[in-house]
């Protein structure tokens, strides 16, 4: 929660205005819901604030891993597609190594077996090459999306990595919150035995 000091002018009844006889004269302007004047009075509030998106969408972690970099945290505007964190890669490049290396290996098998006509063999090592090339296009495809960047044009209302790198994540986890500029709205609290004085 933040706090910010508001001053706002706030139409008063007049049997609540009666209690600040003794300081200068409240201001006063023409009501055309009721045809008369209406006191007006200057205060000044510390108010509990909360920044919330009419329209919000929740950045998740695309899978489990480690945040590497974040630069970005709630209050900041970003663009579409500006980067806002970054989750740690090198566990997945390495899978990715080992993978080719494997792939290539089948490879070599899978021309010795037809080479030899070994059809067993051949359907075999064919599996093997597709479950490589399986497991090969799922890792890339997380490292496309180790870059975590803003769904659209807005404002972060929620969501700070900075003093979370190397934290590990969960599949699905909300790392930011983002709203569009144009609409989100500012919610203050106010304790509720002042809103019966406000006309």
């Amino acid at each position: 929660m933040q706090y910010v000091e508001v001053a706002v002018n706030i139409p008063i009844r007049r049997t609540f205005a009666a209690k600040y006889e003794e300081a200068a004269p409240p201001p006063e302007f023409e009501s055309e819901e009721s045809g008369g004047r209406v006191n007006l009075q200057l205060f000044h509030y510390h108010l509990p604030v909360e920044l919330e998106g009419q329209v919000q969408r929740s950045v998740t972690a695309p899978f489990p891993g480690y945040v590497r970099d974040a630069g970005r945290r709630a209050g900041d505007t970003v663009k579409a597609g500006e980067l806002l964190a970054r989750l740690d890669d090198r566990d997945l490049r390495t899978e990715r190594v080992r993978l080719l290396a494997q792939r290539d290996q089948h490879t070599n098998q899978y021309r010795e077996a037809m080479a030899n006509r070994d059809r067993a063999q051949i359907r075999i090592i064919s599996s093997q090459i597709d479950q490589a090339e399986a497991q090969l296009a799922m890792v890339d495809e997380q490292l496309a999306r180790t870059d975590i960047v803003a769904p659209f044009d807005g404002v972060i209302i929620s969501g700070d990595l900075t003093q979370s790198l190397g934290a590990p994540l969960e599949r699905g986890q909300v790392l930011y919150e983002v709203a569009p500029l144009e609409s989100y709205r500012v919610v203050l609290e106010i304790d509720e035995r002042h809103i019966a004085d406000i006309a």
